[in-house]
């Protein structure tokens, strides 16, 4: 499942007339890559949507902070109100359940906010004229349908790929599904002109992705993983199968990283280079044994084990940097 190589798209995207699933176009201007513009088609919503109900300190409404414009129309082009109830969340006020299109954009400024937990690698960014986000930050669901296949499409600028987990649709350009609402919020999307590189261990594909200033990192890291990847695989019994983007930055924003489903979000104050490799070494081998620990291995509760689950990962951390030479 899961890594899409990048695409390129040249021709408007319109959403079709109707849809059996949720179906979401996102589409972004080149002369404003902050605008995210958003349509969707929503059928048969319950009464409630949601921005993906976490991460609200410290805006009071979380991610809806940076929700603009929003508005709903039914099957029939009349407009329906939307209440908001706080906590990005919104009330439907039309009989239920209905077909509702929605119209938006949001403003990736989230690196502006000093985020309680994570930064805005972890949200949306834009460094070097390429866009990162979440999907938890930009698109709005109905609650209550959590495991219906969702489908997403592009509409961007020529010239311009977008690097994603999500499942590309034979045959139809630019289009992608996903299996249910968590991949959708839980992943991230990189969009622009980008470098990429790719490796396979085992059943696994890595896709490496990057702005201008990450080119020769990308090549760091594609000798560094197949390395740090095969000591896991050895320690751990085997590796998880399927593909895994993970996307990087060099630009002026908090350093870390942040492990989604089947992505990968890093960002580095200085290009990585050999003389620096302990730090990006270090957070390649800890954010990518998430796959391990918290991914295909997932506790019911996090936040009971949070110790165990960042605490077991740092320590095989330190053991993949140590067997394949980093420290």
């Amino acid at each position: 499942m899961l890594v899409l190589p990048s695409c390129s798209y040249q021709t408007p995207k319109q959403l079709p007339e109707r849809y059996a699933a949720p179906y979401y176009l996102v589409s972004v201007n080149e002369d404003d890559i902050r605008v995210v513009n958003i349509e969707a088609i929503l059928p048969q919503v319950p009464n409630t949507l949601s921005l993906s109900p976490s991460d609200f300190e410290p805006l009071p409404n979380g991610f809806a902070e940076f929700v603009n414009g929003l508005t709903a129309t039914n099957s029939k082009g009349k407009p329906v109100k939307l209440r908001s109830v706080g906590k990005g969340m919104w009330k439907v006020d039309a009989q239920m359940p209905a077909t509702i299109r929605l119209k938006y954009f949001v403003n990736i400024k989230h690196e502006s906010v000093r985020w309680a937990v994570s930064s805005a690698f972890a949200r949306a960014y834009v460094v070097d004229n390429t866009l990162f986000f979440a999907g938890r930050a930009i698109f709005i669901a109905a609650l209550g349908q959590e495991e219906s296949k969702i489908t997403v499409q592009y509409d961007l600028p020529h010239g311009w790929d977008v690097a994603t987990p999500y499942d590309e649709i034979s045959g139809r350009d630019g289009i992608f599904q996903v299996n249910e609402l968590s991949e959708l919020w839980r992943n991230g999307n990189f969009i622009g002109k980008f470098y990429k590189e790719e490796i396979g261990v085992g059943k696994l594909q890595i896709v490496l992705v990057g702005g201008s200033r990450m080119k020769e990192g990308l090549r760091l890291f594609k000798d560094a993983l197949g390395k740090i990847v095969n000591t896991y695989r050895s320690e751990m019994g085997g590796a998880p199968e399927g593909k895994l983007v993970i996307m990087g930055s060099v630009g002026p924003l908090q350093q870390g990283g942040e492990a989604f489903n089947h992505s990968i979000s890093v960002m580095f104050n200085q290009q990585p280079t050999i003389a620096n490799k302990s730090f990006w070494g270090y957070l390649l081998a800890h954010e990518i044994f998430h796959l391990w620990n918290g991914g295909a291995l997932y506790p019911a509760n996090q936040s009971q084990v949070e110790g165990v689950v960042e605490g077991f990962t740092e320590y095989m951390s330190k053991v993949a940097q140590f067997s394949t030479g980093f420290i």
